[in-house]
């Protein structure tokens, strides 16, 4: 079925009982991707619809930027983030409960593998969640129509509108991420802090860097350095296998060292402040 008969469905279903959007079950072809409704909502005040844009193949060779299954898993990541800063400019509906709500479940700085995308050999599929209009419990059908003509041109231009840059970034960090992380043991080492981190967080319930952070420095014994494979030779502090005592007083940074310890257990996006490896 063509995306455009599927924006004519949607104006046809105006003031029809919310249950009939049930119909939209299936995959409509656009051009470059395809749409398809994997899960819809009964109500509008349910948790908004389950949405999937595939794309071909033949698109996706741009992508295939990664050396190791950690820069796939990186580009994924990528992709999702991408994808939810530009759903940003969607246009805002009126209507009930979720209606217009358009949700890329991607909030973590951390780099990992998620469900809403997966990059095969031969088509990229990203998941996303779309609350679809109504007023009540009745389908506002043109205002379903405006929100996918909008969602469409989004999905149509996203690829080639990629910031290519941004995504090398992306993903030779979460490589030579998994480069040093290889190497600590045979280092000797538990943990590896970059130089230069910025450690603390904008509150306790934020993964934000804090602004105006002093950046991370390695206590002179402890400095180490890894030549990894995109960025070179990196300096920071190497944790030593067995004890290691951490001393200081109140807001020295304690706490904020052992929760970037925990938390660097995966890699994170650029500019996010880093921390362990």
């Amino acid at each position: 079925m063509r995306l455009e008969d599927l924006l004519d469905r949607l104006e046809a279903l105006e003031g029809k009982p919310y249950p009939f959007y049930k119909d939209l079950k299936g995959i409509w072809r656009g051009r470059g991707f395809a749409l398809r409704f994997v899960y819809v909502q009964g109500d509008p005040f349910a948790t908004p619809s389950v949405l999937e844009a595939i794309y071909p193949g033949e698109a996706l060779e741009a992508l295939r930027v990664y050396t190791r299954e950690e820069g796939r898993v990186a580009v994924e990541d990528f992709l999702l983030r991408a994808l939810k800063a530009r759903l940003r400019d969607l246009p805002r509906l009126a209507g009930s409960g979720h209606s217009g709500a358009v949700r890329v479940e991607v909030e973590s700085p951390k780099v990992l593998r998620r469900a809403g995308a997966h990059l095969g050999e031969g088509e990229l599929r990203l998941r996303f969640r779309v609350g679809l209009p109504a007023a009540g419990r009745r389908i506002l059908g043109r205002e379903a129509r405006r929100l996918f003509q909008a969602l469409s041109r989004h999905l149509e231009a996203f690829l080639q509108e990629l910031d290519r840059e941004a995504l090398l970034r992306h993903v030779r960090q979460a490589e030579d991420f998994a480069f040093i992380q290889e190497r600590l043991a045979e280092r000797g080492l538990v943990a590896f802090v970059g130089e230069g981190s910025l450690l603390p967080r904008e509150s306790g319930v934020s993964q934000r860097p804090l602004k105006g952070a002093v950046p991370f420095q390695s206590p002179p014994s402890l400095k180490v350095a890894f030549r990894t494979p995109h960025a070179g030779e990196v300096w920071g502090m190497g944790l030593p296998q067995g004890l290691t005592l951490i001393t200081g007083g109140g807001f020295h940074g304690k706490t904020t060292l052992l929760e970037a310890l925990v938390h660097g257990v995966f890699p994170t996006s650029p500019g996010t402040g880093g921390s362990g490896w």
